[in-house]
């Protein structure tokens, strides 16, 4: 009689063992799971991230370009003024020199008159 009670005593501590294996089991499956959907959803913000980061390296870029075509343009204009800058001035290529009349010449002034 004594016998059967502690078998049956260590039945139900086995048992009561299993039960609290198969709840640590089970409560280990959640939480894997959990896991592993969180992992899901950091892995789309990250995938969402990189889109977002390649997305705007292109506008940059395009930006980047757009400034250097702009600048383009300004040099090219800038280089067009003074080719014309330098076709005029070739073109009254003679010399504006203006001499003041010397003391003796004072009756005789080489400036054109303004009258």
């Amino acid at each position: 009689l004594n016998l059967s009670k502690l078998l049956s005593k260590k039945d139900n501590e086995i048992q009561d063992l299993k039960d609290q294996l198969t709840n640590l089991q089970l409560e280990s499956q959640r939480s894997l799971s959990k896991v592993l959907a969180d992992l899901d959803v950091e892995k789309q913000r990250s995938n969402n991230l990189q889109e977002q980061i390649t997305k705007l390296k292109t506008l940059v870029e395009k930006e980047k370009d757009q400034i250097i075509q702009g600048e383009i343009v300004k040099l090219k204009q800038e280089l067009a003024k003074k080719e014309l800058e330098i076709v005029q001035i070739k073109q009254y290529n003679y010399c504006l020199l203006y001499t003041s009349p010397s003391p003796r010449d004072r009756q005789k002034s080489r400036m054109p008159s303004s009258a």
